[in-house]
C-alpha cells in the first residue's frame, strides 16, 4: 500500500509542476504578447527553446515512463485509454512541428504575424492541459483498479532509481518483487 502511496504522490506533485509549467509559459507568453505586431526572431527562438522544454520535461515524466507502459499490457479497456492520451501527445507533437515551422517560413518570407504563432502555443497547452485532465480523471483511478501491489512496487522502485543524477543516461537495474506481473516484468525489461 505504500508504495502505491509513493508512486501515486510522486505523479500528482509532477502532475502539479506539469499544470504550473503550462500556466507560466501561458502568461509568459501572452504578457510578451500585448501589443506586439510583428514578431521578431529572438523572441521566436526563445518560444521554440521553451515549448521544446515544456515538451521534454512532458515526455520524461514519471506517469509517461512508467505507469502508461504497464497500462498498455493490462487489457483492452487500459489500451483505448492509453491510445487516446497518445493521440493527445500525437497532436500536440504536430502542433510542435508546426510551429516550427510557420516560424522558419514566416523568417524566410518576411510574414512576422504573432497571431498565429499564438494559436499554435494555445493549442498545444490546451491540448497538454486535456491530457492533464484525462490522466487525472481516468487514468490515475483506472492504476488504482487494475494494478496489484506488486505493480505498485515494481513502479516505485522504478521511479526511485531513476532519481539519481544519472538520469538520460540510462538506468539501472531493478530489483522485481517475486510476485510481480507479467505486465511490469516486460516493462522492466525494456529499461
Amino acid at each position: 500500500m505504500l508504495t502505491s502511496t509513493y508512486s501515486l504522490v510522486a505523479i500528482a506533485a509532477e502532475q502539479e509542476r506539469s499544470r504550473s509549467m503550462l500556466a507560466r509559459l501561458r502568461q509568459h507568453f501572452h504578457n510578451a504578447w500585448k501589443g506586439m505586431t510583428r514578431l521578431d526572431l529572438p523572441f521566436a527562438e526563445n518560444l521554440c527553446q521553451r515549448l521544446a522544454h515544456v515538451d521534454n520535461f512532458f515526455r520524461r515524466r514519471k506517469i509517461e515512463l512508467y505507469l502508461v507502459p504497464v497500462l498498455r499490457m493490462m487489457g483492452r479497456e487500459a489500451e483505448t485509454l492509453v491510445a487516446e492520451l497518445d493521440a493527445l501527445s500525437a497532436r500536440a507533437a504536430a502542433m510542435l512541428s508546426t510551429f516550427r515551422e510557420q516560424v522558419r517560413t514566416a523568417f524566410d518570407v518576411r510574414l512576422h504575424r504573432p497571431e498565429q504563432v499564438r494559436e499554435v502555443v494555445d493549442g498545444y497547452c490546451h491540448t497538454m492541459s486535456c491530457r492533464l485532465d484525462r490522466e487525472e480523471q481516468e487514468l490515475l483511478p483506472l492504476a488504482r483498479r487494475l494494478l496489484s501491489v506488486e505493480d505498485w512496487f515494481s513502479i516505485a522502485a522504478q521511479m526511485l532509481s531513476d532519481g539519481s543524477p544519472t538520469r538520460g543516461r540510462g538506468h539501472r537495474s531493478i530489483l522485481l518483487p517475486r510476485g510481480a506481473s507479467p505486465a511490469i516484468r516486460r516493462v522492466a525489461n525494456l529499461r
